[in-house]
């Protein structure tokens, strides 16, 4: 076997690192908000990571279902069947769009599963206002993880890393502005960084959407002729993918419940607790979430 044949460390590696820096991006994002918050206040710090957590914990199902598709695509694409390969991308991107409803309507029982995050009033409001800012943000993160199949289940791992590192600026530029206010823009604080988080997600659609639906892909892998429902690859996205949402689930309640075990120890400890995990989870989540998005 050569060095680089398929199979070989070098392969698997040059296929992965593209992967580990996408996520990467994804966890900077989030850790340049809360470096912002830092220098705007410590009571918009201390409610940004339960209310953050607990946004994500409210998606994470969904995340874990869709980015399942990437199994599936890769398997056609070995295949050669580019008409299922195709058809399989749509159930993902449908089964995201129905996502959004769930997650729209549970909006009011993340609200009140916040009251169990602190005991402090003030702290609490901040987390609402940050949990509803962001909602927008998680509907457009579970459309992406079902998009992001259709490349990386292809190989084409760069374009994955490319658009959430484009994203990333973006996110970081608008968070600055947004949160300490530029020009015209008056400051909005723990809002900014959630604005800013919608901004990057929905850079991230519209650069997947657009290159799905380029003119070469719509030739070669009918992309737009294929745009339709077929319960039963849906049903077969389903059964293999609510296992992966569930497991997905229940790692993120478990860190759930430990940041909100933190927040009622007072609005201190909260900080400092945002701070170290904000700097810890540079060196741990996008190798911890590419292994639970992309395992099979």
């Amino acid at each position: 076997m050569t060095q680089n044949a398929e199979g070989s460390l070098k392969y698997v590696w040059n296929f992965a690192l593209p992967l580990i820096i996408a996520q990467a991006s994804y966890t900077m994002m989030q850790f340049m908000g809360r470096l912002f918050l830092s220098w705007y206040g410590t009571d918009e710090l201390a409610a940004s990571t339960p209310s953050g957590i607990l946004s994500f914990l409210m998606i994470c199902f969904f995340v874990g279902v869709a980015s399942y598709s990437n199994v599936f695509i890769a398997q056609y694409f070995g295949r050669k069947d580019y008409e299922k390969l195709t058809l399989f991308l749509w159930q993902g991107f449908f089964f995201a769009l129905m996502a959004a409803f769930i997650i729209v309507a549970t909006i009011p029982l993340g609200l009140f599963l916040l009251k169990f995050s602190t005991l402090d009033p003030h702290i609490l409001k901040l987390e609402r206002t940050y949990y509803l800012a962001a909602a927008p943000a998680g509907i457009f993160a579970v459309i992406n993880a079902a998009l992001s199949s259709f490349f990386t289940g292809r190989g084409q791992t760069k374009v994955t890393m490319m658009t959430n590192f484009l994203a990333n600026l973006i996110n970081m530029g608008v968070c600055y502005a947004l949160v300490f206010g530029a020009g015209p823009i008056s400051p909005q604080g723990i809002k900014g960084t959630a604005y800013a988080l919608i901004a990057g997600n929905l850079f991230i659609t519209i650069v997947y959407l657009s290159l799905i639906l380029c003119k070469k892909n719509r030739v070669e892998l009918l992309t737009a002729k294929l745009f339709r429902f077929d319960f039963i690859l849906f049903k077969k996205l389903l059964h293999y993918g609510i296992p992966n949402g569930v497991s997905f689930l229940l790692d993120i309640s478990a860190f759930s419940a430990f940041i909100f075990i933190i927040g009622n120890l007072g609005t201190t400890a909260l900080a400092a607790n945002n701070i170290a995990l904000s700097i810890e989870s540079l060196s741990f989540l996008p190798i911890w979430v590419l292994e639970l998005r992309h395992q099979h």
